[in-house]
């Protein structure tokens, strides 16, 4: 009997579906190579994310898991699901995601992918074979097939902490939908309209941006100034609180979380970033596609996307000064229309999300082989046993 070429069947898993970089990732890689790759998503009954993705698949091809969590239960649903549906190759996201996708990967024969999305730095301020989540990455490593970098800065960071060397890493920056270009003009009475995106978190740094708001409040600026603060966190209720002792909340407007983040880039002057690592930021990326300039920290991932003095300005971290001064920079309308020109053009051309998506296809293949082709007794599509199966 003939064999059968079918499309590849890919199971994605991620410990998170609520706002945030990493799912807005595999949403973008779903809807691009739906057509191409059979997808299963392994992921937390999170908003906004799960229902999107359950909308753009159907309920039939979720698995839900707990989030940001490790659950025996939860990895006896996935292996089920990977059985049960044929999965040929597991593509796991983030740390915890890479924990359930790389081991189950390992239990049930099938091959791996798995994207960082982001190294911690920390490990430079110990001796690397004292942390526990490199020796994790290490060991995890040894069943991966191929291990994706979001950027150049986070594969030289992932070949310092000793996690891979260069040769087993591939560099397939994010991508993001094409944005609108930006007018900027200076209007009379117009505060300076600045944003940022965070979680609240160490990663995110809240604690320098409030810094920022405190010295900008002392400065002369025309019109005054108003920052927009997306996002949701543990931290959210302190930085608030932080806030208000120092009578900087009227500067501050908080909005949680967002499900139209681009609607409010579009009315913003420039994204900020006060964050002390990255992989490559999707928050940066999406603001520069609406024509955002960018004032952001000189670390991994920022350092990736932002051309200093070209398309945003880049600050030493730690020095909440610095940043200031480039915010007054771009108070000019023609500096941030120049600067934000650029950026777009920037990631119009190198970060699409056509690129990001066919670069994943192509790794895909290279790991399952030139060629993908399935046994028919796997396509018998009245055996119940191969149907798709809903988790529990």
């Amino acid at each position: 009997m003939a064999e059968i070429k079918s499309l590849p069947r890919v199971m994605i898993s991620i410990v998170r579906a609520d706002t945030g970089g990493a799912p807005e990732h595999v949403l973008q890689l779903v809807k691009a190579l739906q057509d191409q790759v059979e997808f299963y998503i392994v992921c937390p009954h999170d908003r906004p994310y799960y229902q999107r993705l359950a909308t753009l698949l159907g309920q039939d091809r979720m698995v839900e898991i707990p989030h940001r969590r490790l659950q025996i239960s939860a990895f006896r649903r996935m292996a089920r699901a990977v059985r049960d549906n044929k999965i040929d190759l597991i593509h796991s996201h983030g740390k915890g995601g890479g924990v359930y996708g790389r081991l189950i990967a390992l239990l049930t024969g099938r091959q791996v992918v798995h994207t960082q999305h982001g190294m911690s730095p920390d490990a430079k301020d110990k001796h690397w074979y004292l942390d526990h989540n490199i020796w994790l990455d290490l060991i995890l490593g040894k069943v991966t097939d191929a291990c994706i970098c979001v950027s150049e800065g986070e594969k030289i960071e992932t070949v310092a902490q000793h996690v891979a060397k260069a040769h087993q890493l591939t560099v397939i920056p994010n991508g993001v939908p094409n944005g609108l270009r930006r007018h900027h003009v200076d209007v009379d009475g117009k505060p300076l309209n600045l944003v940022t995106v965070s979680r609240f978190d160490a990663q995110k740094n809240p604690d320098e941006l409030l810094e920022i708001v405190d010295i900008l409040s002392q400065r002369d600026i025309p019109n005054g100034f108003h920052l927009t603060v997306l996002g949701v966190g543990q931290g959210k209720d302190a930085f608030e609180r932080k806030l208000a002792d120092r009578s900087l909340d009227g500067f501050v407007t908080m909005t949680g979380a967002v499900s139209d983040v681009r609607r409010i880039y579009r009315r913003s002057d420039m994204l900020i970033s006060t964050a002390t690592w990255e992989g490559m930021p999707l928050a940066l990326l999406e603001a520069m596609s609406e024509g955002l300039p960018i004032v952001a920290s000189q670390v991994v991932g920022n350092r990736d996307v932002v051309n200093d003095g070209e398309n945003g300005f880049l600050y030493p971290l730690g020095n909440p000064e610095s940043a200031v001064d480039a915010i007054l920079k771009l108070s000019n309308a023609d500096t941030r229309q120049r600067l934000g020109d650029a950026g777009r053009e920037m990631v119009n051309a190198r970060h699409s999300v056509k690129t990001m998506a066919d670069q994943t296809l192509q790794l895909y293949k290279t790991v399952l082989g030139k060629h993908h082709i399935r046994q028919p007794d796997a396509e018998k599509s009245e055996d119940a046993s191969v149907r798709p199966k809903q988790a529990t």
